[in-house]
Parts: structure tokens; sequence; C-alpha cells
């Protein structure tokens, strides 16, 4: 498959413009989902981390009684 990196806007071009729009659309949804993927592994981090600290402030609090 050969990438075509131009935009094709004249009439003589217009077969091109249908396949642009699919690919457009196709790497909308890829950016999309990258953003959601980004999105939960830093939650995910965030909560690796906090249970990190709160598992080391538990392990070295001072225990009474």
């Amino acid at each position: 498959m050969r990438v075509d990196e131009t935009i094709h806007v004249l009439d003589a071009e217009a077969g091109s413009i249908p396949q642009q729009e699919e690919v457009s659309k196709k790497l909308i949804v890829i950016d999309r989902w990258g953003k959601i993927l980004t999105v939960v592994a830093v939650l995910y981090l965030l909560g690796i981390a906090a249970a990190y600290v709160y598992s080391s402030f538990n392990d070295t609090s001072v225990k009474l009684g």
C-alpha cells in the first residue's frame, strides 16, 4: 500500500478524495484511542504510586499499644 501524503482538492483528483477521507477518519479514531489509553495509563500509575506511598507510610508509622 502506497501512502499518499498530499491533499487532493482538484476535480481531476476527485477519485482520491474519498480514500483520503476514510484514512482521515481512521487516524482520528486511532488518535482518540491513544489519548484514552494515555489517560488510563497515567491513572493506573497514580494508583500504584498512591498505594506505594500508603504502604510505606503504614510500615514506618509508630504503632501504639
